[in-house]
């Protein structure tokens, strides 16, 4: 295989470079997990609007990050969230 899923945290730029210079595709994701408080709708923090603006913080910072890193070939909006 020569593909990687980040986790949730932005990663070091050494380790875009090193995926660059072996050959590895790279899919980024955004630190959006909100579950925190359980998987029930009224408990968890992705049911709440509140918390769009803070989840849109991280996506742009996830972007802005790694938009130059030729390895990235797509950025993940995490599986852990909903659109208000």
């Amino acid at each position: 295989f020569n593909a990687v899923r980040c986790s949730q945290y932005l990663n070091n730029e050494m380790w875009y470079k090193l995926c660059k210079i072996h050959g590895l595709y790279v899919v980024d994701k955004a630190n959006i997990k909100l579950h925190g408080m359980g998987f029930q709708l009224e408990k968890t923090l992705i049911n709440d609007c509140k918390w769009e603006a803070a989840g849109m913080a991280r996506v742009m910072s996830m972007t802005h990050h790694t938009k130059n890193m030729a390895c990235v070939i797509v950025w993940s909006l995490g599986n852990e969230a909903k659109k208000c």
